[in-house]
């Protein structure tokens, strides 16, 4: 197992360029073959789940199994709910991540000073994501299980509308869980996800 960090993020410093769901999908494309895994399963929280979703569209040979957690496929626009995007709109470097995210970034970034750069961004890169298009969603070979909790920054019916789309697809919905669940009951999300990984491949839909 391998856990990627992308541009900016972790032991990896950021550079002189804009973050995309693209450009991050690419990075990771990259990473992947020059590593010697022959069996990729991904499982990705938040936006990272926009970027492995992204890998899943732009490199599908790389992609077997995939599980989102709080991610979204479409426009911010349309995946949030009013309230919860003009909360987003106005997340400060202060508030834009809880002590178990900033915590870890201000001891391992190669300049914690950079983050306030970082934090604008994560949120221009949302901001101006136009979504991954149906077709880009019903193009997918992997198989996916998308988890959402009901109190998630995506909707829930947003979380539907891309079990819908893809292909093979499986769908999650925890009660009572928001955006930060894999923090404040890491087993009630990650047990179901290890399940969905280690599951023998089941048969594709054609």
């Amino acid at each position: 197992m391998i856990a990627i960090e992308l541009q900016g993020h972790g032991h990896t410093a950021d550079i002189d360029r804009p973050l995309t769901y693209e450009q991050l999908a690419d990075d990771t494309a990259a990473l992947l073959n020059c590593s010697k895994l022959n069996k990729r399963t991904f499982s990705a929280t938040a936006w990272g789940g926009n970027v492995a979703l992204a890998v899943a569209i732009r490199h599908p040979q790389l992609v077997r199994k995939l599980a989102t957690a709080g991610s979204h496929s479409g426009k911010i626009e349309d995946a949030y709910d009013p309230e919860t995007l003009k909360q987003f709109k106005s997340l400060s470097p202060d508030n834009f991540a809880p002590k178990e995210l900033k915590d870890p970034y201000d001891k391992i970034a190669p300049d914690p000073k950079k983050w306030p750069v970082l934090v604008a961004k994560i949120k221009t890169m949302d901001l101006e994501f136009k979504g991954f298009t149906p077709q880009e969603m019903r193009s997918i070979k992997a198989h996916v299980m998308v988890t959402i909790g009901d109190r998630d920054a995506p909707r829930p019916e947003h979380a539907v509308e891309m079990f819908r789309l893809i292909p093979n697809a499986q769908l999650a919905v925890f009660p009572g869980a928001d955006h930060f669940l894999l923090w404040t009951s890491p087993e009630t999300l990650l047990v179901p996800i290890a399940a969905f990984l280690d599951a023998p491949m089941p048969e594709a839909k054609r």
